[in-house]
């Protein structure tokens, strides 16, 4: 007893329960003793305090003996509690990875399914605050794409953590770069985080994990999570939650294979830009607005002139640097709104909407400023021509299909047209 409570045994003889009870525990004192005076046997769990003001949760077992005195008997139980404790969090854990689970098989979508993860993680009553961030390498910090606490102020808690912490300094900048998990099992003792010491008292947060999410073998996401209990994370949770992480890991993969071949379906793998399949349904879209609101449609297919003598020049590479520029400078010349697709290897197509037959001329103006700049490429500098081909809704189709096959074949060279020229950069 005198171990247990960190008394002396002259100091522990005469105290009575106000010393070694906590004073929340009082109001059962004087109903337990009449209870075992009245020849009944008692057990409960009591909160103690010690000596020195810490509390322990005990068991409390007492009996009458048989020359009618009182004995109890305190048993320190407060592993045995913690043990009970660790067993509903671990439950817990795992209930919150069977509802991430779940999230997975109808969620397609990396910020929908990283917001459903933290809204779990907190929902479950594990975690009082959960947030995912991905790298921003514009400012080379984390940056949080979804987020989830116990209260209404939770995101202006979250968002002062990271900008109370320098960038290099945020654990889930760290958890991206390294593809790492960073634990932080006292988050009061870290010299780093002393600008929140008192925002994580008032939160009452002293422990945080964060956990790099993999695609394609690098890391794209963090999930951060925090606990009120100092010392949380220990072997069995970290070994549950690397468990969960590494299901969204998957997860996060599948979602960006399958926005990949998405993308493969609908677009240039090379330049960005619609491809034929994805021109022609907006095409299709142009010409029906058109139909309903009295407007024309004009089409412009654009050929890169002599782009074989580019590729047996420069290679490849430079044929395809050539494509991706020219590409980019269309997007930047032509006026909005407009639709703009690459449809075969050297060739791209242009379409766009207005009131009358002007349309035309200006989208050929824009075109020709385009061409009418030399390209640089692996560091020479080089003039292409082109032949573009125009055709106008109603004027030469009245259906998107014939229109894009009468821009096609119309063929109408924009001057000059010859072999693209090379020549050293100046």
């Amino acid at each position: 007893m005198c171990q247990m409570l960190g008394y002396s045994r002259d100091e522990l003889i005469g105290l009575n329960a106000s010393h070694i009870v906590d004073a929340s525990e009082m109001t059962h004192v004087e109903p337990a003793i009449n209870t075992i005076r009245a020849g009944v046997d008692y057990s409960r769990e009591w909160l103690f305090r010690r000596k020195d003001g810490s509390r322990f949760t005990a068991e409390v077992v007492g009996t009458l003996t048989p020359d009618g005195n009182l004995m109890g008997i305190v048993r320190d139980i407060t592993e045995r509690k913690d043990h009970e404790r660790k067993i509903i969090r671990l439950n817990r854990i795992r209930a919150v990875a069977a509802a991430i689970s779940s999230a997975m098989l109808r969620t397609h979508d990396r910020d929908a399914l990283l917001q459903e993860a933290c809204r779990v993680a907190v929902q479950e009553g594990v975690f009082p605050f959960a947030w995912a961030s991905v790298f921003d390498h514009e400012v080379a910090a984390a940056r949080i794409v979804a987020m989830d606490g116990v209260d209404a102020d939770s995101r202006n808690f979250i968002e002062s953590l990271a900008q109370l912490t320098p960038p290099h300094e945020q654990p889930d900048t760290q958890a991206l770069l390294t593809g790492k998990c960073v634990v932080i099992n006292d988050l009061l003792a870290e010299q780093a985080f002393a600008a929140l010491r008192k925002i994580m008292q008032a939160r009452a947060c002293r422990a945080a994990a964060v956990f790099p999410l993999f695609a394609g073998g690098r890391p794209v996401a963090a999930l951060s999570l925090l606990a009120r209990q100092r010392n949380f994370f220990d072997e069995e949770e970290l070994a549950l939650l690397n468990w969960l992480t590494k299901d969204l890991s998957y997860a996060l993969e599948s979602i960006d294979n399958a926005q990949r071949l998405e993308h493969l379906a609908y677009f240039d793998a090379l330049t960005g830009l619609a491809n034929d399949n994805l021109f022609r349904d907006r095409l299709a879209q142009y010409v029906f607005a058109a139909e309903h609101s009295a407007q024309k449609v004009c089409v412009v297919a654009i050929d890169l002139e002599n782009f074989t003598h580019v590729n047996e020049t420069l290679g490849r590479e430079g044929g395809d640097e050539l494509l991706r520029a020219v590409a980019a400078r269309l997007q930047n010349a032509l006026l909005k709104p407009y639709a703009i697709g690459r449809i075969g290897a050297d060739t791209f197509v242009v379409a766009r909407s207005g009131d009358d037959e002007l349309i035309a001329t200006s989208l050929q103006e824009q075109i020709t400023e385009v061409f009418s700049v030399p390209f640089s490429v692996q560091g020479l500098e080089m003039v292409v021509y082109a032949q573009t081909g125009i055709a106008l809704f109603p004027d030469d189709a009245h259906d998107q299909d014939t229109l894009f096959k009468r821009a096609e074949a119309a063929n109408l060279p924009s001057p000059p047209v010859r072999a693209a020229c090379i020549f050293p950069a100046r």
